[in-house]
């Protein structure tokens, strides 16, 4: 099964009105519809913001296996890495332009709330992890 967070490709609503915790939320119940179904093996993959939340969601759901593609394996990083000082952006913008995309404050504030690289280190299960050297930090 193929999907789109919300907010994102196909799905309804716009991207500046996504969050992470929503983002886990629409991949929890993902993998709870699989499970449903009766699907008896459910792996994610997950590439660049999706990746990040797959790791986020994963340790405690029903899934053998997980694909990372691109992820991003720190936000503070990955914001700072286009701004010189996210604090800033957080505390006095309300909708920032982020490599052509409407980001409100909120997302940021979500964001920044996850710790990617944290959340991955307990995980037991099979991981194959793909990364590119021009990826993001």
């Amino acid at each position: 099964m193929r999907f789109d967070f919300f907010g994102s490709g196909d799905s309804e609503g716009e991207f500046e009105e996504s969050l992470i915790s929503h983002n886990i939320a629409n991949l929890r119940d993902a993998i709870a519809w699989a499970a449903g179904e009766g699907y008896a093996h459910v792996a994610v993959l997950g590439i660049s913001m999706g990746a990040a939340t797959a790791v986020l969601t994963v340790a405690d759901q029903p899934v053998e296996a997980l694909v990372l593609w691109s992820t991003v394996p720190d936000m503070k990083s990955l914001f700072e890495s286009y701004t010189t000082n996210a604090n800033e952006i957080i505390e006095n913008q309300q909708i920032v332009e982020y490599d052509g995309w409407a980001i409100k404050r909120d997302f940021f504030i979500d964001a920044m709330q996850y710790d990617i690289r944290a959340a991955l280190a307990p995980i037991e299960m099979p991981k194959f992890i793909v990364q590119g050297t021009a990826d993001a930090p």
